[in-house]
């Protein structure tokens, strides 16, 4: 994480490069007054771009309000300038969370950067630069932020989910252990108190006594396999489950249907492989890009086909989808099954294939 924050801080000041644009105007003109007022307007941008990250509350609002007006005033005396629009909005997609808002403050620069423009008389090619730089560093920027926010929400899911897991599993293994030891160690040590009174008095009985703690510790053994075999095992159902929680985690409301029983039985192992790999891919898809608020998840059979069915209301898509899915559909083709996409209204994701 602190690598990551280091990575965020180098790319932002590298942008600073741009500011050699700045210095056109001054140089042009030659001027002690241009260059003072120039030197003075960028020490004080510099300081209000570098501090916005290091800021938090009503000072972090009142950098970022002096940062988008600093430009409107320094620009009309030096047009080279304009490009110091771009950077006051630069942050907004990584600090608000409200995608629409940062839309709006935007519309509301390029309405007061033209304005400026058209009342003073200033170069249309200079402005329209600044708003164009403006608009393309904005979008681009809230375009970054909500994908790294929706991986940040998919992994905080995940986390959560392992956790729970992990809990889950330390529990299920004491319960087994439990219920599949209990009993038998209790014979086991009845069965060795008989036999150790019997050894005098009837050798025959007692070595009777001695096989049958030997099978009973036998049965011990393999039921204890079992149950690690059992709990490391994980099919569709158990992915269903983690689904359900992995979405939950995330805000999204689910409903999921399989029957957990009957199904199974009458999948093969590749089939079963298939649906669980491609649940978990269609699950993270609905995490990361869909922005959905329900999401439904169904496995049922229909004649001779099974068939999986994966949608949500978020916002729908190409209906083409990524390398993942890409993935997803060759191991179904190679089936002789069928993965189809439809993104007209949410993302539905439908799974066929031959029982």
């Amino acid at each position: 994480m602190e690598k990551k924050k280091k990575g965020g801080l180098f790319q932002r000041h590298l942008a600073l490069a741009y500011t050699l644009f700045f210095f056109i105007d001054p140089i042009e003109r030659h001027s002690v007054t241009h260059w003072m007022w120039f030197a003075l307007v960028y020490v004080l941008f510099l300081a209000l771009y570098v501090a916005v990250p290091f800021v938090r509350g009503h000072v972090r609002i009142a950098v970022l309000v002096a940062l988008f007006i600093l430009p409107f005033l320094y620009v009309p005396f030096s047009e080279s300038a304009s490009g110091m629009f771009c950077f006051s909005l630069a942050s907004l997609p990584f600090i608000m969370k409200d995608a629409n808002a940062v839309i709006r403050i935007l519309l509301l620069q390029v309405a007061l950067i033209v304005s400026e423009g058209l009342v003073l008389g200033l170069s249309p090619w200079n402005f329209g630069v600044g708003t164009f730089f403006t608009v393309i560093v904005t979008l681009t920027n809230l375009h970054f932020a909500q994908k790294a926010e929706a991986d940040r929400k998919l992994l905080m899911a995940q986390s959560e989910v392992e956790r729970l897991a992990k809990t889950a599993e330390r529990e299920r293994i004491a319960r087994d252990l439990h219920d599949v030891l209990g009993h038998t160690l209790t014979l086991v040590v009845l069965k060795s108190q008989v036999a150790e009174r019997l050894i005098a008095t009837d050798p025959e009985k007692a070595t009777e006594e001695v096989r049958q703690i030997q099978t009973s510790a036998r049965q011990a053994l393999a039921e204890v396999r079992e149950a690690v075999l059992g709990f490391r095992s994980h099919g569709l159902a158990a992915e269903l489950e983690k689904a359900e929680d992995v979405l939950r985690s995330a805000g999204i409301a689910c409903e999921q249907g399989m029957d957990p029983v009957t199904l199974p039985t009458l999948l093969s192992r590749e089939q079963e492989m298939a649906l669980t790999l491609g649940v978990r891919e269609a699950v993270t898809n609905v995490v990361r890009h869909s922005h959905a608020s329900q999401c439904s998840l169904r496995v049922d059979v229909a004649g001779k086909t099974v068939r999986m069915i994966v949608s949500d209301d978020g916002v729908g898509g190409d209906g083409h989808g990524g390398f993942g899915l890409k993935g997803m559909r060759e191991r179904v083709e190679m089936l002789g099954g069928k993965l189809l996409l439809d993104g007209a209204s949410g993302m539905r994701l439908v799974v066929e294939m031959p029982l």
